[in-house]
């Protein structure tokens, strides 16, 4: 999974220059560890960054690219950039399906990382911190995010909206990412079923 990185030296032609020194927090903290932004906002605080800002991101439309950048000799954050556009007809719900399992492994790959110098105390501070943005952190960062919270808090897709609209006024997901967010959510819980189901088979065995 590591292998869709590209290891790419910061140079100010890099796409990404003022986001990996920037100071720029113009992004919201949803909750402890996922926060939606937008073009500007500063990657430093985060390991996990999700650039939704196609097609100034360069990937692939419909596609994806991952660069990882090492900060100050000490920090890897990784990039994943996907090439999608505000349009309503956008097919979100495979891009979703396409995501999240590269999100859940770098994040179990980050939190091994990030918690193999810790007590077992402290491991609870170590989780990965991850951005969504895209060029004004309104609606493809916004849909995204809302769908990668109901997964993981196994929320409601209008529960997770109610957060986000609380700590990010300005969210607008388009019409056709709101009919695709409500899709997904039935999709979720059957997915979620699949999961359980096949977590007791692995205990059992």
């Amino acid at each position: 999974m590591l292998e869709l990185f590209d290891t790419i030296p910061l140079t100010i032609q890099h796409p990404y220059y003022i986001n990996l020194i920037g100071q720029n927090n113009s992004y919201n903290t949803i909750t402890e560890n996922i926060s939606i932004g937008d073009y500007l906002s500063s990657y430093t605080p985060f390991d996990i960054v999700i650039n939704l800002n196609y097609p100034d991101n360069r990937a692939p439309y419909h596609g994806m690219s991952g660069v990882k950048h090492k900060l100050n000799n000490e920090k890897t954050i990784y990039i994943l950039s996907i090439g999608i556009l505000d349009y309503k007809d956008e097919n979100i719900i495979s891009l979703i399906r396409n995501l999240f399992p590269k999100i859940r492994y770098l994040m179990t790959y980050l939190t091994k990382d990030l918690t193999k110098d810790l007590t077992t105390d402290l491991e609870k501070l170590a989780t990965p911190k991850i951005l969504f943005h895209c060029y004004a952190g309104i609606s493809r960062s916004s849909t995204i995010a809302i769908a990668y919270l109901a997964k993981t808090l196994h929320k409601s897709v209008h529960e997770i909206y109610n957060i986000v609209k609380s700590k990010r006024n300005c969210i607008r997901p388009n019409y056709g990412f709101v009919k695709k967010l409500i899709e997904y959510d039935n999709i979720r819980i059957v997915d979620d079923m699949i999961d359980e189901i096949r977590e007791e088979r692995q205990t059992k065995e």
